[in-house]
């Protein structure tokens, strides 16, 4: 793997510095730098005090397909959004249609700030080695990490983070603390994420794990929902050019900047929908008299046929 190229995160403020945890800034504000698997392996030898290098979101799977990284769970399928890129990358090397399969390696002190998953997904992460603490707000306490303004979120939940920059920034941060769940990841553990939980993730020690977004089918109405919210927002941000356009042309600019946003576009999320059903369907119609397999597979088809109707209707 030594010349495959990955994205690295620089992280000067290591996860026990709660005032340089303020200052470091809001989830994917960190500088980052591209650099081969190589060079970052002789970083890992010879560093020293300096700032923590993070590697970070790397499609292992999707670049080396032959090497059969790992083989998921059944608890966590299907996977409607990892099957998509799939079947969008299959006869393709077109590196958008990669895929939501990572793998990280982060020296101790290293961290990931309080973040939701890509299009409300739900994710899962294995610790192949290392200690991990995670630290989970259900959605119904988001608003207690947001700030004052509306527009950050508290980076890391530790008493002291949060606070030393300004206490009235993020002044119901106990709010937060109190709903969180706080779980040491132990090597060899995997660790389930639900749908629109937020989190942060420190690296107690030296990890490399595997991080996987997925779709379930009963989560894809969540993602329709948020997907439609996205194109509210995006929609009244580019009001004024709306007389400029074609109406066409206006849909086209708010679903790319709603891709931008939330990781895919309205049109293409309805495609991956119409070809989930399509599976669930040919599914079941091959599990013959296995009634409980039938029944499963004809609701997962029902679920992107409403989420599909409801994305259209909006």
């Amino acid at each position: 793997f030594g010349q495959a190229v990955v994205r690295v995160e620089e992280v000067s403020a290591r996860a026990d510095d709660d005032e340089a945890v303020d200052a470091q800034g809001a989830y994917g504000e960190r500088p980052t730098r591209s650099m081969q698997v190589s060079e970052y392996a002789s970083w890992w030898r010879d560093r020293g005090k300096g700032a923590l290098l993070y590697l970070k979101d790397w499609h292992l799977t999707a670049e080396f397909p032959d090497f059969n990284a790992y083989t998921p769970p059944a608890i966590f399928s299907p996977d409607w959004l990892n099957e998509w890129y799939d079947h969008k990358r299959a006869g393709s090397d077109d590196v958008t249609a990669r895929d939501y399969r990572f793998a990280y390696i982060g020296p101790a002190g290293s961290w990931t700030s309080m973040h939701s998953d890509v299009l409300r997904s739900s994710s899962w992460s294995t610790n192949v080695c290392g200690v991990k603490r995670w630290t989970l707000v259900p959605p119904d306490a988001t608003w207690a990490l947001t700030s004052s303004t509306g527009r950050g979120i508290a980076p890391l939940l530790r008493t002291g983070c949060g606070e030393s920059v300004d206490s009235a920034q993020f002044c119901a941060l106990d709010i937060a603390r109190a709903a969180s769940v706080v779980v040491i990841q132990q090597p060899g553990e995997t660790i389930y994420v639900p749908p629109g939980w937020h989190h942060s993730v420190e690296n107690l020690t030296d990890c490399l794990s595997i991080n996987h977004n997925w779709i379930h089918p009963s989560g894809a109405i969540d993602s329709v929902r948020l997907l439609l919210a996205e194109t509210e927002a995006a929609a009244a941000h580019i009001e004024d050019v709306r007389l400029m356009v074609s109406a066409s042309e206006f849909d086209a600019l708010v679903d790319r900047n709603v891709a931008m946003n939330a990781g895919m576009g309205c049109a293409e999320f309805r495609d991956l929908l119409s070809r989930a059903e399509e599976l669930a369907k040919h599914a079941a119609e091959n599990a013959g008299n296995d009634g409980d397999d039938g029944f499963v597979h004809e609701l997962h088809a029902r679920w992107a046929r409403e989420a599909r109707e409801l994305l259209l209707s909006s």
